[in-house]
């Protein structure tokens, strides 16, 4: 199954700082259309993950929150959470960041010693 066999249920709850654009933008010129995946937990793969749609299987219970809109023509970046991420942020805009070391090793920007961080929104004079 694959993304485009999932039915969407999105509720733009995703905002993005421009680093994080910038990054999305770099990976989607290269690699085509990506999806954020974030599983949720405490452990390895808890932070969120980027893949191109094409190789990524998101579960079935696995819930869209939004896109992120990239410039054009580039396609947006869907980010997509675990029921179990979903249940804690359903009600919150989520900001999708990076940050300065690796993340997990199958995640696109991790070769380049950054990592995708998502926290919920922190208010006006966040860099968007």
């Amino acid at each position: 199954m694959t993304v485009d066999d999932l039915p969407v249920v999105s509720h733009d709850l995703v905002l993005a700082t421009g680093a994080a654009v910038e990054v999305l933008t770099a990976l989607t010129e290269v690699h085509g259309q990506l999806l954020i995946h974030e599983a949720g937990g405490t452990c390895a793969g808890s932070d969120p993950m980027c893949h191109p749609v094409r190789e990524f299987r998101v579960g079935l219970r696995d819930v869209v929150v939004g896109e992120i809109a990239l410039p054009s023509p580039l396609p947006p970046t869907q980010v997509w959470v675990s029921p179990e991420r979903h249940d804690l942020w359903h009600d919150a805009e989520i900001v999708l960041g990076v940050a300065a070391g690796r993340g997990s090793g199958f995640s696109l920007e991790a070769p380049d010693g950054i990592r995708f961080v998502a926290q919920p929104f922190a208010g006006p004079g966040i860099d968007r």
